[in-house]
């Protein structure tokens, strides 16, 4: 009889073994030393949205919640990512830069007589452009204007052009960049359109010196010899 119950003792004990040994390995964090702690805390936005933040930071957040309209918003993270994820969020949460572009289109041509052009920052990277492609003469077809704010989304500007009712700029990512010395400068993805046919003469990705005046492509146009010349000044404000 007593090994009869010595067996069933041993069989009870066996079963309980994993149901212990999952209890152990579910033991709160605060129980395990060595365990990460998470830490809820909240922070005022001034200049983005709680949505951004959770866009862009969301790498380091467990959890986050925020209201509509709100510039306040509670997250949840790990102990050891709050310095690097309150670095991030100092550097995000900055007033964003107001940005002017310049958009020049001419035409170039290898022969012919140039227009006067008073412009001297334009006059200039033009003949660098002769040195390269051997143009002999441009024209200054239009000259359009729009103000943008860092950050801004896909945006378009209808361009005042001699050439063509229906060139249009279109862009995105538009922000600033800080490099060597504090220098600045412009980046931005464009598309160079003429909506009329639908044809793309331009594309690409693109940086701007601040205050300077880049060459951001040439596209020949017709069939007599004849190109168009994209040049863009950015000034940052």
């Amino acid at each position: 009889m007593k090994k009869i119950l010595l067996v069933v003792i041993l069989v009870l004990v066996f079963a309980f073994l994993p149901v212990i040994a999952e209890e152990q390995k579910t033991q709160p964090a605060a129980d395990n030393p060595g365990s990460e702690e998470t830490v809820v805390k909240s922070y005022t936005l001034n200049y983005v949205s709680p949505k951004f933040i959770k866009e862009s930071l969301g790498i380091y957040l467990r959890t986050c919640s925020f209201g509509e309209g709100s510039n306040l918003i509670s997250v949840a993270l790990y102990k050891k990512d709050i310095a690097a994820f309150e670095e991030q969020l100092r550097k995000l949460d900055v007033e964003k830069k107001t940005i002017q572009l310049r958009i020049f289109t001419v035409i170039a041509s290898k022969e012919g007589k140039s227009d006067t052009i008073e412009n001297k920052d334009l006059k200039r990277v033009l003949a660098e452009v002769s040195n390269l492609l051997s143009f002999k003469s441009y024209v200054l077809d239009g000259a359009s204007t729009i103000t943008v704010k860092e950050g801004a989304g896909f945006s378009t500007l209808a361009l005042s052009s001699a050439m063509s009712e229906n060139m249009r700029f279109d862009f995105k990512g538009i922000s600033v960049l800080i490099g060597r010395g504090g220098k600045r400068s412009v980046k931005l993805a464009f598309w160079l359109n003429q909506t009329s046919n639908k044809q793309e003469l331009l594309s690409s990705e693109t940086e701007i010196a601040e205050n300077g005046y880049l060459v951001a492509g040439v596209s020949r146009i017709g069939n007599d010899g004849r190109s168009l010349v994209l040049v863009i000044n950015a000034e940052i404000k």
